[in-house]
């Protein structure tokens, strides 16, 4: 089968961090490629801050390798301050790392002394990923460094933004290996187009899944492997803890959303959701919520998952007749952390 997969196609805008012009990156065309990412965000207002005295002072532990453990822990008000006190914009890391310093030696030119400071290297190694592949890599080290001692930092626009592309640096939850046994699926876009909604639900057997449920009104069934079904366990890989959803909107007249269960043999639900956000433009990020903690994955990993199986099944995607972008908008601390500790 072979149709347009705009459904799992990024819109963000992408931009350096000291640029506004978009680029866009063409849709791939088939079922079984997995389409390229583009990167948007806007520009920075905030002026140079200074480090603010009260930063810590401790040397933090050194991460050299990934994937971090799964859970990371909710930040505290204090370390969600710290967060946005920190200064990660063009003109201050600028400043600590020049151009006249290579990305081979970013890491070994300024001390690090705070985790504050892992963050500004993780912020300069992806400003430099636009024109040296070798940063992202580097960088997700000094990301690492950061969020596992304060998941606030990655939420900060320069890191949220600046690792969107990057592969997913958390593990997925150890029971992500467990067997699934049911997957319902809710899906409905509207926008600039014809609307579309549909709810199947995934009966998991031992060698095949069943599908039924209505699509756009009309009785649909099919079958699917079992590992693609599987693979939306496998998918919960990146997962940050948050207080609440919200609804991350960066174009306008497509706006998809997602709501799906995922019931394993053991008993345990795990719900995901969208919630009406088009960060990417087939929908998301993902909210996922496990006992009794809300996380969000910023990148497509569930995305992709998600897609393979609605292509798969030739499930109907909204596709918008026209699109417009503007940008991560979103003060991403003040809407997931409302509730702060």
């Amino acid at each position: 089968m072979s149709r347009p997969f705009a459904l799992a196609v990024a819109t963000l805008l992408v931009v350096s961090l000291s640029a506004c012009a978009a680029r866009v990156t063409p849709l791939p065309r088939t079922a079984s490629a997995a389409p390229s990412l583009t990167r948007q965000v806007s520009t920075p207002t905030s002026s140079p801050r200074p480090m603010p005295a009260s930063m810590p002072t401790t040397r933090p532990q050194s991460i050299t390798s990934l994937p971090l453990s799964w859970p990371l822990s909710l930040p505290t008000s204090a370390q969600i301050e710290e967060a946005r006190a920190c200064p990660l914009d063009d003109s201050f890391i600028s400043r600590r790392y020049p151009e006249s310093i290579s990305t081979d030696m970013l890491a070994g030119s300024y001390p690090i002394a705070t985790v504050c400071d892992w963050a500004i290297l993780a912020a300069v190694y992806a400003a430099r990923a636009e024109s040296d592949t070798s940063a992202l890599p580097k960088g997700q080290l000094a990301w690492a460094n950061a969020v596992s001692q304060n998941t606030a930092y990655a939420f900060t626009k320069q890191l949220f933004v600046g690792y969107l592309a990057a592969p997913d640096a958390i593990a997925a939850p150890p029971f992500a290996s467990e067997r699934l046994s049911r997957v319902a699926i809710q899906y409905q876009w509207h926008g600039m187009g014809k609307r579309v909604e549909y709810s199947v639900t995934i009966a998991v057997a031992d060698e095949v899944a069943e599908v039924s449920g209505l699509v756009d009104g009309m009785p649909y069934s099919g079958t699917l492997e079992v590992d693609a079904v599987q693979a939306l366990s496998g998918a919960l890989t990146g997962l940050l803890p948050v207080s609440r959803t919200s609804q991350i909107i960066v174009c306008t007249d497509s706006y998809p959303n997602w709501n799906i269960n995922l019931a394993y043999q053991n008993g345990r639900l795990v719900q995901l959701t969208t919630s009406g956000s088009n960060l990417y433009r087939g929908g998301g990020p993902w909210w996922v919520a496990i006992d009794s903690q809300l996380y969000v994955q910023p990148s497509s990993t569930l995305l992709y998952a998600v897609h393979h199986i609605v292509d798969v099944l030739g499930l109907p995607v909204g596709e918008p007749a026209a699109t417009a972008c503007y940008g991560l908008q979103s003060d991403l601390l003040d809407d997931l952390y409302s509730n702060k500790r």
